[in-house]
């Protein structure tokens, strides 16, 4: 089964830290954990060293050799996938704590007919909570959630682990890759 994973739009929560993050990265984040499974025959659709290598051949090989523009493959199934990232401070007595968290919706669509043909469960996510020490607003030491590269760092991976935990899932609901080995209560048994 062939697929193609999008990242469709990533959404901040309305008090989170906000950053910004490409939506490209989360989808090859998506893209590296269905294709870890060898389940899936995963088509990338964010390959700029792709790009990359059509232009180099077209330019230093012989045509018999070289790559050609639109030769890519159709998808049997597009993953359409969107995120919510929040985040929320807690003040301890003796720290103050920040949490992040990840909600994603993902559903399986027939590219060709624009046919949902599965929607997943939603998938909430919280990471432990990071620690951070301040006086009256004033930061002393930790984690510095007021730098853009921890912040995004912290979404990334709190993204990640509900992308992991929706994989898991879909190798449930689509049991390809292996052997058949038994049908019980409207799902496959496979030997992978």
């Amino acid at each position: 089964m062939s697929i193609a994973a999008y990242v469709d739009h990533i959404k901040f929560e309305k008090d989170a830290e906000v950053t910004n993050i490409d939506n490209g990265i989360i989808a090859k984040l998506l893209e590296n954990e269905l294709s870890r499974t060898k389940r899936y025959d995963v088509l990338t659709r964010n390959c700029s060293s792709c790009d990359y290598e059509v232009a180099f051949q077209a330019e230093n090989t012989v045509a018999e050799g070289a790559i050609q523009r639109g030769e890519q493959l159709n998808p049997d199934f597009v993953f359409e996938t969107s995120i919510a990232l929040g985040s929320v401070i807690k003040k301890m007595a003796d720290h103050n704590q920040i949490i992040f968290r990840s909600l994603v919706t993902t559903k399986v669509v027939k590219p060709t007919t624009g046919e949902i043909v599965h929607s997943f469960e939603p998938i909430r996510h919280n990471m432990p909570a990071k620690r951070f020490f301040s006086i009256e607003d004033k930061f002393l030491g930790g984690f510095d959630y007021r730098k853009q590269n921890e912040l995004q760092e912290a979404y990334k991976e709190a993204a990640q682990k509900a992308i992991q935990v929706l994989v898991n899932r879909s190798m449930d609901y689509y049991p390809v890759g292996g052997r058949v080995t038994n049908f019980r209560n409207g799902r496959f048994a496979i030997n992978a």
